[in-house]
């Protein structure tokens, strides 16, 4: 059986608060350096090319994460 539970968390990079579902210690959305991103954002980072405006934005937030 499948272990389903909802937490709260605020995505880092856009700063949402998002219900967050964790089946058996997955999580729906990514732990980076112990900071929760949600999975909108991921996708929106993972399809951004390096032309867009939005890039540099992302790279920034990423940044201050990884190197807290």
């Amino acid at each position: 059986m499948i272990n389903k539970e909802i937490e709260k968390r605020v995505c880092v990079i856009c700063n949402m608060e998002n219900e967050s579902y964790l089946y058996d210690n997955y999580i729906d959305g990514i732990i980076v350096n112990g900071e929760y991103i949600c999975r909108h954002c991921e996708k929106e980072i993972i399809e951004t090319s390096v032309e867009e405006n939005k890039y540099d934005d992302y790279v920034d937030k990423i940044k201050v994460v990884i190197y807290k």
